[in-house]
């Protein structure tokens, strides 16, 4: 299968804080991949496809996280083994 994805995305797993537009409640997180143009994160819930989510990143070596808003493009609900 051919990879459709035009930037690198690597693996950062760490803590996370993000809210979903439909409430504005903040949430705890984990970010899983970083690229240019996303972020895999992992929630405790799923969320609407095509709905937005600000987050928030700790970046090493920096006093201040890296916040970023943008559009939901998947959502799953998580396996029970993962």
């Amino acid at each position: 299968m051919q990879e459709r994805r035009t930037t690198v995305r690597v693996p950062r797993l760490c803590r996370a804080q993000y809210c979903p537009s439909e409430d504005f409640l903040l949430r705890d997180g984990r970010i899983t991949t970083l690229s240019e143009r996303g972020a895999g994160v992992l929630t405790r819930e799923a969320h609407q496809v095509g709905g937005q989510m600000t987050g928030s990143v700790p970046l090493p070596g920096d006093g201040d996280p890296l916040t970023a808003t943008g559009i939901i493009r998947w959502s799953a609900p998580q396996s029970a083994n993962e």
